[in-house]
């Protein structure tokens, strides 16, 4: 058993982490050692339903057959030569004639083709017994969850904690878009029209990133706390140029009876330090956009989302990452390092890094001079 080395074996050719290794079921074929081994080799074994190899097996359908038929026919010519014992000698002489005549290329690509594995046709296990079919769809379904479930287990706590509440808003913003999953999906499946309910597609993709994300404003972090700084140092700048004796406005007005002067063209303005501590967030006006690091977050958790629902048949759509979602991550890439050369501000100016210049090397290498005295 060790000799076989799944990872060695299929490496050319495996897409992903896992592979699939289908058994016929028998217990000679199927035991805790082998099963063991293959999951520390991320192989997922999966076993036929009873009495249905010589439907489901390639070798069963197209070779196994013929093969008995000619071995019969050479036993029958062997009785008309009056040979009515079949000794060892007599056998592998009439194995060999069907064998060669039977496992040609021809019946091996016929087997294949017999059991709508290559090319691709689902609708050759209808030959079976509606309960049959039922049985092997039940027995994939709770293979595919059970290594779903596994593989959830086995992803990192970060990556669980930043991708769940963007799936969540995936869903929200579908649930209030899109109509539900019909039943009986995905046979209603059009090329071209957006999906039901949320299961992802690239339209569907593109849309969400363009209207709910890439134009969305930080909550937090210190681009935000930048502008809500520099807002409030407007705002209280423009307040004592409107409290100064010397600002240029209205004449004042001269009031008969007593009582204060009222500026009737004034407009009375909030109170910046006492309003609410995020004037960004009370007033709307925030002119910062997500960073594409952020964007490109929710559409890696989106397209997460997507390859769950491939593996469990439900989304027929092809990859989401096509040419339209590639050309709005360039363009939100763009507009990212247009912002920030936009928003570039030097944090070393004033610092102890502060002042290395040609300019100034003279001038460090003097005073250094000096201390070393």
């Amino acid at each position: 058993m060790s000799r076989i080395n799944p990872v060695t074996h299929t490496a050319p050719r495996t897409k992903g982490k896992y592979r699939l290794l289908i058994l016929d079921g028998h217990e000679s074929h199927h035991s805790t050692e082998f099963e063991l081994y293959c999951r520390q080799n991320n192989s997922i074994t999966l076993c036929m339903p009873p009495h249905s190899s010589h439907k489901l097996q390639p070798l069963d359908v197209g070779c196994f057959g013929p093969l008995k038929q000619a071995y019969g026919r050479q036993i029958e010519d062997l009785m008309r030569a009056h040979i009515n014992h079949v000794s060892k000698l007599e056998f592998l002489c009439a194995f060999r004639e069907a064998f060669f005549a039977t496992m040609t290329e021809k019946n091996i690509r016929s087997g294949f083709a017999g059991a709508g594995l290559v090319p691709y046709d689902p609708e050759r296990m209808d030959q079976l017994d509606p309960d049959l079919v039922q049985r092997v769809n039940t027995k994939v379904s709770a293979v595919v969850e059970r290594y779903l479930l596994d593989d959830q287990d086995l992803t990192p706590k970060n990556t669980r904690k930043a991708y769940g509440p963007k799936q969540a808003e995936w869903m929200e913003w579908c649930k209030s878009r899109f109509p539900e999953i019909p039943p009986g999906w995905p046979a209603q499946y059009q090329i071209g029209k957006a999906l039901p309910g949320h299961l992802v597609d690239e339209g569907k993709l593109v849309l969400f990133l363009d209207e709910e994300i890439a134009s969305r404003a930080p909550k937090r972090g210190k681009r935000r706390k930048a502008e809500t700084q520099r807002l409030k140092t407007e705002g209280r700048q423009k307040r004592r140029k409107r409290e100064s004796p010397f600002s240029t406005g209205a004449a004042d007005e001269i009031v008969v009876g007593g009582g204060p002067a009222k500026d009737s063209d004034s407009k009375s303005e909030p109170d910046l330090d006492n309003m609410d501590p995020d004037p960004v967030s009370a007033t709307g006006t925030s002119t910062l956009k997500l960073q594409y690091s952020t964007v490109r977050l929710y559409s890696s958790a989106i397209i997460n989302l997507y390859a769950q629902q491939k593996t469990r048949g439900e989304n027929p759509a092809p990859h989401p990452n096509g040419l339209a979602k590639k050309a709005l991550m360039r363009h939100i890439l763009r507009e990212t390092a247009c912002r920030s050369r936009n928003e570039w501000a030097d944090r070393i100016l004033n610092t102890i890094k502060d002042g290395y210049s040609p300019a100034k090397v003279p001038e460090h290498t003097a005073a250094a001079w000096r201390f070393s005295d």
